[in-house]
């Protein structure tokens, strides 16, 4: 991820520090156990977020993770529990994917093995590439 959507999302949170996950300092062997419980490999520009910052509304999006922040609610921010949820509902595209955010109408948005961040809508039952990537994600998405 490159420094200018590190500084964006610094300020987002210096500006609002309820959106970020308090203990955010989330250590190597957590990542891993995270990944084993997916069943997939964190992209890099993920993995950087995680360790950074652990979880965060990014704009009006919820990015899941392995920290919780305050404004995401008891039960509606950790990465390996979201992906578990969409996966018992057996979502299209959630065991392809680790589930990171969801939209506003509840769609679940992934991460898959190429690395493109794809959203399943539930109304249309299509599946919406929304980037190429993580950081493309947050700057699309979440950061405009």
């Amino acid at each position: 991820m490159n420094i200018e959507t590190l500084t964006k999302l610094e300020q987002q949170f210096h500006e609002f520090p309820v959106v970020r996950a308090v203990e955010a300092d989330v250590r190597e062997e957590e990542i891993e156990d995270a990944e084993r419980a997916v069943g997939f490999t964190f992209h890099p520009d993920y993995r950087l977020f995680l360790q950074k910052f652990g979880g965060a509304m990014v704009g009006a999006y919820p990015i899941f993770g392995l920290r919780q922040a305050e404004v995401m609610g008891d039960d509606m921010w950790s990465v390996v529990e979201m992906t578990r949820h969409f996966r018992a509902q057996r979502w299209p595209g959630a065991d392809s994917s680790y589930i990171i955010s969801m939209d506003g109408f509840g769609n679940p948005i992934g991460i898959f093995s190429d690395g493109t961040v794809r959203m399943y809508d539930h109304d249309s039952r299509e599946s919406i590439t929304l980037s190429t990537g993580f950081e493309e994600f947050l700057l699309k998405i979440c950061l405009k």
